[in-house]
């Protein structure tokens, strides 16, 4: 009975808690001085009320405590002083407080006292030591949903006393369906987006590609109202009302809005029933000049090999050497309805913050993290190597392996890829056993022994032998504990490693590497020295028949069999002129596939092609698929 009376107690007195509160410093219409005053004095009575509600109820839980068994005792009077903390007197929640013991057994009042004692920090402006206490509580997923509110509510506070403002957003986000009533939703929503005003752009966009719903959508509002682009504003709004018809967010949206929602809604500017124009945006000059030319090739001898019905589009090409912007809007004036490109990154961000970008559709060579994952006019397809690292993760956790080390070279490239590898392994629950970043100019050989133990071994040896004095034979050994081991090197520096890895003894470990390790080039003498190693490729180099056979032997015809690491980007050319031509569709159905040249092509929720590769591996010096 006494587990009951606390549950209530924790619901019926949540909302003023909240009311009390929930209020934080947001922007407000500007009214009479009349309807000021009038307003304060209200919000006055409610305040003087609401503190004289805590400390009646603190009065008459200390009431009971005095007729209640031991344990009822020690309820009764955490209970007084929760409401003596929620009143303001901390102080006297505090003496309170004192007399219960720090560790119960029962796992109610054990929470309930972590909850006092966090209320009593937020009041005292002591966030670190609310936190602290917050994080002791133990099983959350069975707190009660009184409790599970009032525990979301602190860690919000805890977070906007240390303005922690995004941390703030995201837990009053999952806060809000605990709310009991039309005020204090609406007072959390107006705080959501007050602390998400403060982060900009680049942070909204880059945290929406992995927030779930519905922390995504009150990201993608919040990026909306950060744009100073009132055109484009309109489109991106009317968009994210169609994506998320049923989000609070929609509440505090005013009818005026709703209604440029509505008639954006009715004629989607970016479906169109063909594409006849089509503007290439690629820098033909300057120091990515041989990329852009590649792709280019690779573009036009898709759209050459094209059989399809019906006619096809014009296509102009445009050099981006300076600036994009005006080169887009050139291209726009001269009747593309379709843009293809830019190509470099900071290019891709320029064009997606300009007034005009959402004018005709644009799939854009590249991808930025500042791009807005919600402008679904604007799709960004890139050959990131951070694909490449997620579906390793993928094909590891499938193969059971748990325990991974990593090998990168020791650049920005590979810092990137470790990171990422680091990320999603172990937040997929697996384990980094050892790491080493390599530089061919220094010893590599010392840095893979550091990775297998044998270092360690080596010094085992050495201590067995100065304790017993004698001569001994010791065979090194490798650590055993190296399920897998992940790879991303140059071809070059791949061809010095794996031999270093054969002869210390880790012959046995399967080695999963991206496609970096392979030069696009069959050259078997060379080659097998990376035998046994199985790498992400893309399907155009490892099997062309199933990725426009066709169209790499026009390419191969004119530009020679021996491409190398060109190949690749003539593949992104075949692959971006069907993306062209399947752009519609994609935008229609998030299930639509596409036989790429570099993989599988779907369309991501975030607005980026996605490519689920092909698996290869190395036998004899030859490529051969894995299945």
């Amino acid at each position: 009975m006494v587990r009951t009376a606390t549950n209530s107690m924790f619901a019926k007195l949540l909302f003023l808690a909240l009311v009390a509160n929930l209020n934080v410093c947001t922007a407000k219409p500007r009214e009479g001085i009349k309807s000021i005053q009038e307003s304060q004095i209200t919000q006055d009575n409610d305040l003087v009320q609401e503190h004289q509600q805590y400390l009646a109820s603190a009065e008459h839980y200390l009431r009971l405590s005095e007729t209640a068994t031991n344990d009822q005792f020690h309820e009764y009077q955490l209970m007084a002083a929760d409401m003596y903390a929620q009143a303001g007197n901390a102080s006297q929640a505090i003496s309170i407080i004192r007399k219960v013991p720090n560790k119960n057994t029962d796992p109610n009042i054990d929470t309930l006292q972590k909850i006092v004692l966090a209320e009593v920090a937020v009041q005292e402006e002591n966030p670190q030591l609310a936190q602290t206490h917050l994080g002791r509580i133990q099983s959350r997923r069975a707190l009660s949903r009184s409790q599970q509110t009032r525990v979301l509510y602190l860690q919000t506070k805890t977070y906007e006393q240390t303005r922690q403002y995004f941390l703030a957003a995201k837990t009053r986000a999952k806060l809000d369906k605990f709310l009991p009533d039309h005020r204090s939703q609406s007072q959390n929503r107006q705080a959501i987006m007050a602390h998400l005003s403060k982060l900009s752009p680049s942070k909204l966009s880059y945290a929406a590609r992995n927030a779930e719903y519905p922390f995504s959508g009150w990201l993608g509002l919040a990026y909306i109202q950060k744009m100073n682009n009132p055109r484009a504003s309109k489109q991106l709004l009317a968009d994210w009302v169609r994506d998320y018809p049923n989000h609070p967010g929609n509440q505090i949206l005013s009818g005026r809005t709703q209604n440029y929602a509505s008639q954006f809604n009715r004629n989607p500017r970016y479906h169109q029933s063909s594409i006849n124009r089509v503007a290439l945006l690629l820098p033909l000059s300057g120091p990515h000049a041989s990329a852009a030319r590649a792709i280019r090739e690779g573009y036009l001898a898709a759209y050459y090999e094209n059989s399809g019905n019906g006619p096809k589009p014009s296509i102009k090409v445009y050099d981006t050497g300076g600036d994009v912007v005006y080169v887009y809007n050139r291209a726009i004036r001269e009747g593309a309805d379709f843009v293809v490109g830019p190509l470099m990154k900071e290019d891709v961000y320029q064009l997606s913050q300009s007034a005009h970008a959402i004018r005709t559709p644009v799939l854009a060579l590249n991808e930025h993290p500042g791009v807005n994952p919600y402008m679904r006019s604007f799709v960004q397809f890139s050959l990131a190597p951070e694909e490449e690292a997620d579906q390793i993760v993928e094909k590891a956790k499938q193969s059971g392996y748990q325990y991974a080390s990593i090998v990168v070279p020791d650049n920005n490239w590979g810092k990137r890829l470790e990171k990422r590898f680091n990320s999603k392994w172990t937040n997929d629950g697996g384990h980094i056993v050892s790491q080493t970043r390599l530089d061919p100019d220094k010893d590599m050989s010392r840095k893979i022994r550091d990775v297998l133990g044998i270092e360690q071994s080596q010094a085992r040896c050495s201590a067995i032998k100065r304790s017993i004095k004698e001569k001994v034979e010791y065979q090194l050994r490798r650590r055993e504990d190296i399920d897998v081991i992940f790879m991303a090197l140059p071809a070059d520096q791949a061809r010095q490693i794996k031999p270093l890895f054969d002869f210390y003894f880790a012959q046995d470990i399967p080695i999963l590497a991206t496609s970096s390790v392979y030069n696009a080039n069959s050259n078997p003498g060379r080659d097998r020295d990376i035998n046994g190693i199985q790498f992400v490729e893309m399907p155009w180099i490892v099997d062309p028949n199933k990725a426009g056979g066709d169209v790499k032997e026009l390419i191969n015809r004119y530009h020679g069999s021996q491409l190398g690491e060109s190949s690749r980007l003539f593949a992104m050319g075949v692959d971006a002129y069907k993306l062209t031509q399947s752009f519609n569709q994609l935008q229609q159905s998030g299930s639509s596939t596409i036989n790429g040249a570099t993989g599988q092509l779907t369309l991501g929720s975030d607005n980026r092609v996605d490519r689920k590769m092909s698996w290869a591996k190395i036998s004899n010096g030859s490529v051969k698929l894995v299945q």
